[in-house]
């Protein structure tokens, strides 16, 4: 599997800056979970050969996955953990009398332990969607021996569905959720929604959110030794580092811009500084990019972004780093 490139920073100056990375895809029966590798493990796993006989979900059409854990409340919720967030849906096998109604809840993270016991209720964090409900409810028809219940005309993007009041005790065995897919890239700055004014209702550009353009144009490119994907999208890339170089000439890295950062951190932790980490995702976008001009042996665009790298580098260790 390809590697990333190390970074055009001169340790020696300065500090460092350390780059995460993503945790490889594991092959197997619940494809597309990450796991950390093992020395045990083979390194070259993901060999361009054996991605044939990934069994599970499709990695190019989209798939099912099937839920890697669930437990229930004392209330009697049932809570499905998928073990990675998702855009998609679920089928829901239920059996019960016919006009019960069932209540199905979707979220991203579940809810943080209360600070003076350190217990959680392992709910569904839900602060962070506003006035979205997302949700779904069913009405079952009674069935005399069980139903499956697919939504139509609605998809999530969530890691855990709760089941409020099941008619029936339920397994993972009764829940599966195909996901969406595609082998093209959206990138879509600035939208609307004017039937939800208070939910999302403008979708501005953001350094935290819009680096998974580049971010998952390189993974892909490392996962798979997909060179064409990074031409495809590689005059993208480079008019999007323009355009937040162009903010960044305006304000510094210090006010660099920021729209969501943190995205309601989970109580009591504060907000961590918006430019801070708005402009470590313009490093991260930036070294990214010098690894694909790298790859594709555009040598002038290395020199160029290798030089604004070390310049940021510089900047935002100057900006940021705090001896106390």
């Amino acid at each position: 599997m390809p590697e990333s490139m190390p970074a055009p920073l001169n340790s020696s100056r300065n500090g460092s800056l350390v780059l995460q990375d993503m945790l490889p895809i594991r092959a197997g029966s619940d494809a597309l979970h990450f796991e950390v590798m093992t020395d045990s493990q083979q390194q070259d796993y993901l060999d361009p050969k054996d991605i044939g006989e990934i069994k599970g979900a499709k990695l190019t059409d989209g798939g099912i996955l099937k839920p890697v854990a669930m437990w229930t409340s004392d209330s009697g919720i049932d809570t499905f953990d998928l073990g990675q967030n998702i855009a998609g849906w679920c089928r829901l096998r239920f059996q019960g009398p016919h006009g019960f109604g069932v209540y199905i809840r979707y979220g991203e993270v579940l809810t943080q332990p209360v600070v003076s016991t350190n217990h959680s209720t392992r709910n569904i964090y839900t602060e962070n969607l506003r006035d979205a409900t997302a949700s779904n409810t069913y009405i079952l028809r009674g069935d005399s021996v069980s139903e499956i219940y697919e939504s139509t005309f609605t998809i999530h993007g969530f890691r855990y569905l709760s089941i409020f009041g099941p008619p029936n005790e339920l397994t993972l065995d009764d829940v599966e959720c195909p996901f969406l897919m595609a082998n093209y890239l959206i990138f879509l700055p600035v939208g609307n929604n004017p039937s939800k004014p208070n939910w999302r209702s403008n979708y501005p550009s953001d350094p935290n959110w819009s680096s998974a353009m580049p971010t998952i144009t390189w993974q892909v490119y490392r996962h798979y030794s997909d060179v064409q994907t990074l031409k495809d999208y590689y005059d993208h890339i480079v008019a999007y580092v323009k355009y937040l170089h162009g903010i960044y000439n305006a304000t510094g890295l210090a006010n660099f811009t920021v729209r969501f950062g943190d995205w309601i951190p989970p109580p009591p932790e504060p907000m961590t500084n918006g430019s801070l980490i708005g402009s470590f995702d313009f490093l991260h976008d930036v070294n990214l990019l010098i690894n694909m001009s790298q790859v594709l042996g555009k040598k002038e665009d290395t020199d160029t972004y290798s030089a604004l790298y070390q310049k940021l580098a510089e900047e935002f260790h100057q900006a940021f780093y705090n001896t106390s």
